[in-house]
């Protein structure tokens, strides 16, 4: 059957009533909504409606005036195992599917594509509000969905997957994107803080949505506690494994001169804040936190470890760059037969390396007549992959600083945290100035299991620095003093190592991978791309491009600290260790005016049509409304106006000439 070119107010077909079923072979195309959806309608009044939609089934063209032009599932399940939902337009959100209130929505198979919503979700758009007892959710188990878009006819940007401001997710509640279900534009776009949440092509199989109001308060106090900002996002996200991620839509609201870092907080069944004993921390015994790394494309950081019931995940930045923490390792890969010991065990060497910036030295500098080693402790603490064992013998472990020496060394959580804990070596004053050229190191090795080894799995590891100076040289606990204190956190990066097994004959082993940072800031009036922390492989090249403001210009550009001059871009050959990269911009000095350069003259008018402006005329040239094309201006203004006199005078000459052959036809 084919049901079309309907004139509606919700739905070509209205499913109303509890428990009803319904099978879809046919179509339903090209009919319009004064509300929501052209095509189908899952009502909200009862509950427990069922559509199946199948091969060859089809909701094309339908048109709707508010959300969910295609198919709008409330209180019920619609499930498509097949069939096509496309060329679908909302004057909303959803341009293809709107689950909303209690809806459930399976895709198996289909396909769901060049749907267009004005707001969002172009494809499909979730609202996670129960209704009736009944919990929405969104499974995209197959299928395709591409091609769609939303915004209005000046901003219609690709879009296929959209989630609603209002209403928070937690484990049942969800849009899920498995391996299997193939997307043409992963971003998934969140009216709340209008970003976008890209899962990388390794972190499929994955739930999202928004936080819950407590979660988004607890990460708040969490990034407040260690002297950070609010949040500039929130959302939550659910996977059992690690999960990478990158945020969009951010970059213009973010300090580039600040590094970007990522807080996960575990949350229960039910959305909300839970402790977790074992992933305690000193400062915050409720959230983990990664430096992210910014770029182009947006704001990119790992979660290394999954949790049942998901994170809240907000994105912050401190007040003040005090310099950063970078985990490698000469192992991104280890093979199940190549790599494995004497003992039937595989090794994963780790360095963390902390860069220390002006500021954290300054705050250094500023303290040294009163700190000493009994009021300043440094503590670098490397969280290993749960499923490694670090090594804790002397020859197994290495640190190394200018001012610092290791003071003790231990192993928590099962042998997976290593901390050392350090303490001011004696005449350190001398060495202050070695602080910004020389990083302070810790270097170990992990230990997986034969056991625990999973081809395609990843080991995931990372760390963080705290730094603790006391204003007083006593040992006193006093509260009041502790208030006092400073206190600096800086996290890590998340390091991974790929688990795999060659079936092929294993050749040479090949050579080891390290990774390092370049540290890219630009002042006020320009920016530098990428920015922030960029990691680089060891022996390979990174370029920046350098991009001033309109009415700025480049001043100066500092690589390691010494001046390049004023260049459009710089290349760092072969990295082999941590760089910066700085540039400052000045304001554009006005160009003095010709005072010898002509007015431009009149156009000439047609005698005929005094009044009526020619096609050369400024005024012709510049209105484009009607057109829809530019017209370029180009040539001088008085040049233009010789050539028209010209022109005018060649017709006049020629329309004599006519005259005078017209005139002696007569005679003859």
């Amino acid at each position: 059957g084919n049901i079309h070119d309907n004139n509606v107010w919700y739905g070509s077909i209205y499913v109303q009533g509890n428990n009803i079923e319904l099978h879809h072979y046919g179509k339903i195309n090209n009919n319009s909504s004064s509300d929501k959806s052209g095509g189908i309608v899952l009502a909200n009044n009862f509950t427990g409606a069922k559509v199946f939609m199948y091969d060859g089934a089809e909701v094309i063209g339908n048109k709707s005036d508010n959300d969910g032009a295609g198919v709008m599932v409330s209180c019920g399940t619609f499930t498509m195992n097949g069939g096509k939902i496309s060329g679908n337009i909302a004057k909303g959100q959803a341009g293809g599917v709107y689950v909303r209130r209690g809806g459930q929505f399976i895709m198996n198979g289909g396909e769901i594509s060049n749907n267009h919503a004005n707001k969002y979700g172009g494809g499909v758009s979730f609202v996670a509000s129960d209704h009736k007892g009944y919990v929405p959710y969104i499974a995209l188990n197959g299928g395709t969905i591409s091609g769609n878009t939303m915004g209005d006819s000046n901003t219609n940007v690709s879009n296929d997957l959209g989630i609603a401001g209002s209403d928070y997710s937690h484990i049942n509640r969800y849009l899920y994107i498995s391996n299997d279900v193939t997307i043409g534009n992963k971003a998934v776009y969140f009216e709340a803080d209008k970003k976008t949440v890209t899962p990388a092509d390794d972190s499929l199989g994955i739930k999202l949505g928004n936080a819950s109001a407590d979660s988004k308060t607890a990460l708040t106090t969490a990034s407040n506690g260690k002297g950070w900002d609010n949040p500039l996002a929130t959302f939550w996200m659910q996977r059992s494994e690690a999960a990478t991620l990158t945020v969009g839509g951010l970059n213009k609201t973010i300090d580039e001169k600040l590094p970007v870092y990522a807080m996960a907080l575990p949350v229960g069944e039910d959305g909300n804040p839970v402790v977790i004993a074992e992933r305690a921390a000193v400062t915050s015994p409720k959230t983990s936190v990664y430096a992210a790394d910014v770029t182009e494309n947006g704001i990119t950081f790992t979660v290394p470890e999954g949790n049942d019931n998901g994170y809240a995940i907000a994105l912050v930045q401190p007040t003040a760059d005090f310099g950063n923490v970078v985990i490698t390792t000469t192992k991104s890969q280890i093979d199940k037969n190549k790599d494995k010991t004497a003992e039937g065990t595989y090794e994963i060497p780790y360095t963390a390396t902390y860069t220390m910036s002006k500021n954290m030295k300054s705050i250094i500098n500023t303290s040294k007549d009163s700190i000493s080693a009994k009021n300043c402790m440094f503590t670098f603490t490397v969280e290993l992959d749960k499923r490694l064992t670090a090594k804790s013998e002397a020859k197994d472990y290495k640190f190394t600083s200018p001012i610092f020496e290791l003071e003790k060394f231990t192993l928590t959580n099962k042998g997976s945290t290593v901390t050392a804990e350090c303490k001011l070596k004696a005449e350190w004053e001398k060495y202050i100035n070695e602080l910004l050229k020389t990083p302070m190191v810790l270097e170990g090795t992990g230990v997986l299991a034969e056991k625990d080894f999973a081809v395609g799995d990843t080991i995931n590891t990372t760390g963080y620095i705290e730094v603790s100076i006391s204003t007083d040289s006593t040992d006193s606990t006093d509260s009041a003093e502790k208030l006092n204190s400073i206190y600096v956190y800086v996290p890590g990066n998340v390091c991974r190592t790929l688990m795999v097994e060659e079936t092929a004959p294993v050749g040479p082993v090949g050579p080891t991978v390290t990774y390092y940072s370049i540290k890219a800031t630009a002042g006020e009036g320009g920016s530098i791309a990428p920015s922030g922390y960029v990691s680089v492989l060891e022996g390979t090249d990174k370029t920046f491009v350098i991009t001033p403001a309109e009415g700025y210009e480049i001043k100066d550009v500092l690589v390691d600290g010494t001046s390049v001059g004023v260049v459009s871009e710089y290349t760092f050959n072969k990295v082999y260790k941590n760089h910066t990269i700085d540039v400052t911009f000045q304001a554009k000095k006005e160009e003095p005016t010709n005072p010898d350069k002509p007015t431009e003259p009149e156009q000439p008018e047609k005698p005929d049509k005094p009044n009526k402006p020619l096609p050369g005329d400024k005024n012709v040239a510049n209105d484009t409304k009607n057109t829809g094309t530019d017209v370029p201006k180009t040539g001088d203004a008085a040049a233009d106006a010789l050539a028209l006199n010209l022109m005018l005078l060649s017709v006049s000459a020629m329309a004599g000439t006519a005259l005078y052959l017209r005139r002696r036809t007569a005679k003859r």
